[in-house]
């Protein structure tokens, strides 16, 4: 008798899923299939680059009114470009923990630019003076009253931009916050997520998930990824939802 094809599968350690996928494959279908996604009605992108993230956004999320911000007058340009043709609002303008100037050491590939001093700059880097907001100043200035999604990928500076929010986590206004995170013990380029982690929990945020894993450390190790928090106090949760 020929053997079951699920058998025959799972002997060899492969599965198939007909409906739905493990965790933490794809954002937007876990948001979707947690009933998160239709409360998704504001998405500010802090650290835009040209625009891939917003660009997913817009295709994911249709919905949702989408901010992107990048502090790099070129690469801005860029973003802004993308911005009218695909639908979401872009400004010339980083995120952090106070107002201000700051000098901002430009890589050869504009997605590694940051504004983290722990990030030793390149011999031949240009300097550019970019301006730095508070999120909570830009929403109250905007009259930005509720944030369904805050992402933050900054190459290490992101515990600033979310210092920058104390006041939205303060009043429930923020549901959920994707932030770049890294595990290895010697790496500035990325929020040590043993930091990450408390600093939102003190707001009311659990971890929801990762996403775009980086195995690239010792041995395949994960290095980086995405976090994705979820603030269980707005989302009317005693703890994270589970999957049916």
């Amino acid at each position: 008798m020929p053997l079951d094809w699920k058998e025959w599968l799972a002997k060899r350690n492969i599965r198939v899923y007909r409906n739905t996928l493990p965790k933490g494959c794809d954002l937007f279908f876990d948001l979707e299939r947690h009933g998160l996604s239709a409360k998704v009605r504001t998405i500010l992108d802090i650290g835009g680059n040209t625009g891939q993230f917003a660009a997913l956004c817009r295709g994911r999320v249709p919905h949702a009114d989408v901010w992107s911000f990048e502090p790099v007058k070129s690469t801005h340009e860029k973003l802004s470009m993308a911005g009218k043709q695909l639908g979401f609002r872009t400004f010339h303008l980083g995120m952090g923990a106070e107002r201000a100037r700051l000098p901002m050491h430009l890589s050869a590939n504009s997605r590694y630019n940051s504004l983290n001093p722990q990030i030793t700059a390149e011999p031949s880097s240009i300097v550019e003076e970019v301006e730095i907001q508070r999120i909570d100043e830009f929403c109250h200035e905007h009259q930005i009253q509720e944030i369904g999604l805050l992402k933050t990928d900054t190459e290490g500076h992101d515990l600033q931009v979310l210092e920058g929010a104390a006041k939205l986590f303060e009043a429930n206004r923020v549901l959920l916050v994707l932030c770049e995170v890294g595990f290895a013990r010697k790496d500035d380029r990325h929020t040590p997520f043993v930091k990450a982690l408390p600093a939102l929990q003190e707001h009311g945020f659990e971890l929801f998930g990762f996403y775009n894993q980086g195995a690239w450390g010792p041995g395949g190790a994960m290095d980086y990824a995405d976090a994705l928090f979820l603030n269980t106090r707005k989302a009317g949760l005693s703890s994270a939802p589970r999957l049916s």
